[in-house]
């Protein structure tokens, strides 16, 4: 009994039954969103590469792009697929339909995105009610409800759990330990990063601009130390993904690094909102984005302002919640086509689709609203509590209900290669009917001679190769990405090792000068390599820096 009362007095209990009731539907259900296709493909590919032990390809096998071998994981972070990979092996492991993966991952995001919303308000505030209340208003609001049932955005989704996590490093930074601060820091960081890479930047410009703010405390030897070291753990600990984009960009020619079909200034400015799209019930547009405002946090939140002075009682706290309404004022602004977005540079416009900054608004806003409950009697806060979290809840039931279509189960779908096939070389992009024509044979380009697939198990492949020339330049049915490794075997057993290019279809092509088996495999290029290691020694070492910061730690006074 005991137990049962500790649990139920508990207010993360209470915040999963929040996250239960407005996520009810996806328990036996997939909402068909917008993303769907492209994360249960992921899904399908990782999970392959899984079974077969491949846990380090980033290709993905046959049944896509003609099969071909397709480069979305050389682009997309990974977090998103490895989780629902994960979750999908055990259900089918437990006999259930393996595609509910994507709808657990769904209500697993909404609940921790809470529970670290819970958190960090309960560190800000000391009080468990405005963190309950901030939190609640955090999983359900409409943007969010929009990116799990309308956008089936997991990537997106992801963002919700670790902009929080940020959030709470920065006060451990200023008010807390320093052992948390590196920890959460690189934590919410690595997590951002290898959720969606495009938000994460624009995170970190929000996190600029609000340390800019408090440029005193900021710009000091030992913060500015401290922030240097904990973002070099965080770039060492993501460099496998970055390194692998960056060479790719430098040293190739892709779909995703192509302004003209990632983006164009006048997409930028239709997707940027009008302010009237904050207050206006409805559908923005005609694929079902939503981006109103759920009215009882927004009013929450201007009430908290009006009032701020009776509510924020001590200067940190003024000083604290006032430049986060400063921050959510700004963010609106750029959200917005009053911005200047064509003025921008490429890699902001990457965001393609400025009401993203919509996730960054929701969670500023929670911040700030969940407060209203200081303005209520203390005898009534409870009961308050209670109904305005219900009331919240029934204002978005419109687009549980209305807004989507459930599949229980998929058999056949379209596998996505992305909105705009953008993990696709550009020479593929201006060829496509060559491409979709292509089939799975080796092409010869030059000389006389012949190559037979022998065996042909994505992205690896083996050929038995025999020249009537001097040498035979190939083309092989493998797209062209960096990180193959292209070996032949002659008759004599010596191996030579193949240098390979792009050919004008996008497609690998190679010359060879003996008879032998052609061996293709992919391993991933030297320096990507290289910080996988570099990488893995990092991970390795964090606990270890970590021990010796908590023990530093214990022997300091502590802060005022």
């Amino acid at each position: 009994m005991k137990v049962l009362k500790k649990i139920v007095g508990n207010y993360l209990f209470w915040l999963f039954i929040v996250c239960l009731i407005i996520y009810f539907p996806l328990i036996n259900k997939v909402a068909w969103g917008h993303d769907i296709e492209f994360h249960l493909t992921n899904m399908e590919m990782f999970t392959q590469n899984i079974t077969k032990g491949l846990f380090n390809h980033r290709l993905f096998g046959s049944g896509i792009a003609n099969g071909f071998g397709y480069g979305t994981f050389l682009f997309y972070p990974c977090l998103s697929y490895i989780i629902t990979s994960l979750i999908g092996l055990a259900l089918s492991h437990l006999g259930l339909d393996y595609l509910l993966a994507i709808s657990y991952t769904q209500i697993m995001i909404a609940f921790l995105s809470g529970v670290t919303m819970y958190n960090l308000m309960k560190k800000v505030s000391k009080d468990n009610m405005i963190a309950f209340l901030s939190s609640a208003f955090y999983i359900t609001s409409t943007y969010f409800l929009c990116d799990i049932y309308i956008r089936t955005a997991i990537a997106e989704s992801l963002i919700f759990i670790f902009i929080p996590v940020i959030f709470s490093s920065l006060y451990e930074l200023f008010f807390g330990s320093e052992y948390k601060f590196y920890l959460l820091f690189v934590i919410g960081y690595v997590g951002i990063i290898n959720a969606h890479l495009v938000m994460s930047i624009y995170v970190t410009i929000f996190i600029l601009i609000l340390l800019i703010m408090n440029f005193r405390k900021v710009f000091t030897i030992k913060t500015i130390k401290k922030l240097s070291l904990a973002s070099l753990l965080v770039l060492l600990i993501s460099s496998p993904y970055l390194i692998t984009i960056l060479e790719h960009k430098l040293l190739g020619n892709y779909v995703v690094f192509d302004n003209k079909t990632m983006f164009s200034s006048g997409g930028i400015m239709y997707h940027a909102l009008r302010l009237f799209d904050y207050v206006y019930i409805g559908n923005r547009t005609s694929n079902g984005i939503i981006v109103y405002l759920n009215y009882l946090i927004l009013l929450s939140f201007l009430i908290v302002i009006i009032f701020h002075e009776k509510i924020f009682t001590n200067q940190r706290e003024q000083k604290i919640y006032y430049h986060i309404a400063l921050l959510t004022i700004i963010v609106i602004y750029i959200s917005t086509r009053y911005f200047p977005w064509p003025l921008l540079p490429s890699f902001l416009k990457n965001i393609q689709f400025p009401w993203r900054l919509c996730t960054i608004i929701t969670f500023l806003m929670a911040v700030i609203a969940g407060n209203i409950i200081k303005l209520i009697n203390p005898n009534y806060r409870k009961l308050s509590l209670i109904v305005i979290v219900i009331a919240t809840i029934l204002f978005d039931t419109g687009i549980i209900l209305n807004n989507h279509d459930y599949v229980s189960h998929i058999d056949n779908y379209d596998r996505s290669l992305g909105n705009d096939s953008e993990y696709l070389p550009s020479n593929i992009k201006n060829n496509l009917f060559y491409y979709r024509i292509r089939d799975q044979l080796i092409h010869t380009l030059a000389g006389v001679g012949n190559a037979k697939i022998t065996e042909n198990d994505v992205p690896n492949l083996l050929a038995e190769v025999n020249l009537e020339s001097d040498s035979l330049t190939l083309e092989l049915p493998r797209i062209y990405y960096l990180g193959y490794k292209i070996t032949l075997k002659d008759e004599h057993n010596k191996i030579h090792k193949i240098t390979y290019t792009e050919d004008k279809y996008g497609f690998i092509q190679i010359t060879i000068k003996n008879n032998g088996i052609l061996k293709v495999t992919y391993t991933g290029t030297l320096i990507s390599n290289i910080f996988r290691i570099i990488s893995l020694i990092t991970i390795v070492s964090f606990p270890i820096l970590l021990r010796y910061l908590s023990k530093r730690q214990r022997n300091l006074p502590p802060k005022s």
